[in-house]
């Protein structure tokens, strides 16, 4: 992958970590609670709200569902969080 992808890929999963850390704090959740739920590691779910994993769509979509939310919401809200540069180049 170029430079511009793993570009793009760092402000996708860190606008999708600041979504999720956003949700889980919303409903007051500790990042172990939400990795139990999820049934993922603590750790790994902190890489992920830190942008430093790009998650599987799989582990998306359990991670939506332990915030009580449906997976197209959680990208949105993702989506919502990128920088305004970036959001005419979002995939779609």
């Amino acid at each position: 992958m170029g430079a511009i992808g793993m570009k793009a890929t760092s402000i996708l999963t860190d606008s999708l970590g600041r979504a999720i850390r956003n949700r889980r704090r919303t409903l007051g959740l500790s990042q172990e609670e939400l990795a139990w739920r999820g049934g993922l590691n603590r750790s790994y779910v902190t890489d992920i709200e830190r942008g430093a994993r790009n998650p599987s769509l799989k582990t998306i979509a359990r991670l939506a569902e332990a915030l009580q939310m449906p997976l197209y919401a959680l990208l949105r809200e993702a989506e919502q969080k990128l920088p305004e540069s970036n959001r005419d180049n979002a995939p779609r």
